[in-house]
């Protein structure tokens, strides 16, 4: 493997009257071969403790017979190692890691097979391995992974679902017509979309409550998803539908679900992405002036660009940080992707002070 990523040590002037504090951004590069065909790589999630880093690159072996793109996991200080796939059939090449567990341990994701794409488990003992067989050839994604690694969720055709070892891949209760995008640090909460007669709905999923609905922003369309749910699974984020737009929210069981708003002078959209294990703060994507744009949220200042923040050095000044797409659960640690120098889309991460 080659390893591309530089790291840029900056020191920024953080907002509203605080101290001089350092970030750290990080390219996280390229998978080998991918200078021949053809760059890009995307980071989709981190480990609740910060240390591993997934998502998906172009690769020799993803570009050997069709273009695709090849899992990654990333453990500091790199480089990204390739997760390979499920039996790729002679004509096509795909999988992406969406969720890895502490340490990085567990990787989870949906790779392509001779039978479709299919949900997927990998550890470095045992490799890429599927959840369960495809039932009648549908497709299957895993996306979440509690922090031990032992219980994973997902959908398989359209229903969410949740693993275990000793299970196997079990349907939510009340799922029908659903995913299931994210689960709690111990397992015990899970969070995703459900159809619903009004529309699409966020849920929140427990053994004993089972499925609740937690409704939608006030607005024309029914139209809501849960993205993420911090480490005791109290705090749920995710995408509505305000009279705004698509608009981000945040959900506890006493404020319900609450907008958190968009980035000045674009046209109004949000999404938020993930949450601290704590709750405290958000990142997600909304829209920026040129276009979409990586936000970070807490209570005290708002929505703000994390372009605008890697962008007050001249180093990275020509990155533009289009989406945040997971938070460590202490918040130090924020990756996503982006458009590089290059203009080419490329993973980062962000490595930041403790709130």
């Amino acid at each position: 493997m080659r390893l591309s990523a530089g790291v840029l040590l900056v020191t920024l002037l953080v907002l509203h009257g605080a101290t001089a504090a350092e970030l750290e951004f990080v390219p996280l590069g390229n998978l080998r071969g991918a200078d021949d065909f053809g760059k890009r790589s995307q980071a989709y999630g981190v480990s609740r403790d910060g240390v591993a880093v997934v998502g998906e690159s172009l690769s020799s072996v993803g570009l050997g017979v069709t273009r695709g793109a090849e899992a990654f996991l990333w453990v500091a200080p790199g480089p990204l190692r390739g997760l390979d796939a499920l039996s790729p059939p002679e004509t096509q090449y795909f999988s992406a890691a969406y969720d890895v567990s502490d340490q990085g341990r567990v990787v989870v994701g949906q790779s392509q097979t001779g039978q479709g794409r299919q949900a997927f488990r990998w550890t470095a003992e045992t490799g890429m391995v599927a959840l369960g067989a495809p039932a009648n050839r549908e497709s299957s994604v895993a996306y979440g992974v509690s922090a031990d690694g032992q219980i994973i969720v997902g959908s398989r055709g359209r229903t969410a679902f949740r693993w275990t070892a000793e299970q196997g891949l079990t349907p939510l209760d009340g799922a029908q017509r659903s995913a299931a995008l994210a689960v709690s640090s111990d397992g015990q909460v899970v969070v995703g979309w459900r159809h619903v007669t009004a529309g699409t709905e966020a849920f929140r999923w427990t053994a004993d409550g089972g499925m609740q609905g937690l409704g939608d922003l006030p607005g024309d369309s029914y139209l809501s998803g849960a993205n993420d749910v911090s480490r005791d699974g109290s705090v749920i984020v995710g995408t509505g539908t305000s009279d705004r737009g698509t608009e981000a929210f945040r959900w506890t069981a006493d404020t319900g679900l609450v907008p958190l708003g968009d980035l000045p002078d674009g046209e109004f959209s949000s999404s938020a992405h993930a949450v601290s294990g704590d709750g405290r703060v958000v990142v997600g994507r909304a829209a920026g002036p040129t276009g979409p744009e990586a936000f970070l949220w807490t209570a005290e200042q708002g929505i703000q660009s994390l372009t605008a923040l890697v962008h007050s050095v001249p180093e990275a000044a020509q990155w533009q940080l289009t989406e945040a797409r997971d938070i460590s659960d202490d918040a130090t640690i924020i990756v996503g992707f982006g458009i590089n120098h290059e203009k080419e889309t490329a993973a980062w991460l962000i490595r930041r002070p403790k709130p």
